[in-house]
């Protein structure tokens, strides 16, 4: 979403400034420099999620089968008595 706000800047609002362009260039180059961080954030922010989705899964299959265990064990001591 920012990336898009932050492009769409630089293509339709530089333009119609031509006529300041030291000031033109400054703004263009920070915004280019804002677009290039947002597009890093955005690339480590998939891999961070995609990290953190494998975590809870390998979490919930840990817990999954611990209870499993658990629940088979209880029925094993259930049948004894």
């Amino acid at each position: 979403m920012a990336e898009t706000v932050v492009g769409l800047v630089i293509d339709k609002l530089i333009p119609l400034l031509k006529g300041v362009d030291k000031e033109v260039d400054a703004i263009k180059s920070e915004l280019q420099s804002i677009l290039a961080f947002l597009r890093d954030a955005g690339r480590r922010a998939d891999t961070e999620g995609d990290s953190m989705a494998f975590n809870i899964e390998h979490v919930t299959d840990e817990y999954t089968l611990h209870i499993t265990q658990w629940s088979q064990e209880t029925q094993q001591r259930s049948l004894r008595l």
